[in-house]
């Protein structure tokens, strides 16, 4: 059996080193998330590729309305005429 002591020791040893484990911040050109904007704009050109334009105009459309403030809203306005 293992003594109190030799327990105690080993379970300050794994929970002293558990913050040097998990320090490190992902980088973001790794990242395998991708934000609402991000998906919705792929998921447009993906219509585009199969050429259904009105999938392809509706989905813009939700993602200016819905997510103005996505990185790719200026170009789903520019892509639906609509103004700025």
């Amino acid at each position: 059996m293992i003594s109190r002591a030799a327990r105690a020791m080993s379970f300050s040893f794994v929970f002293g080193i558990a913050p040097y484990q998990c320090a490190r911040s992902p980088k973001p050109e790794l990242a395998r998330e991708e934000s609402p904007g991000d998906a919705l704009y792929l998921l447009a050109e993906d219509f585009k590729a199969k050429n259904d334009s009105a999938a392809r105009e509706a989905t813009l459309r939700f993602l200016v309305e819905h997510y103005p403030s996505s990185r790719h809203a200026p170009t789903a306005r520019e892509e639906l005429g609509m103004k700025p």
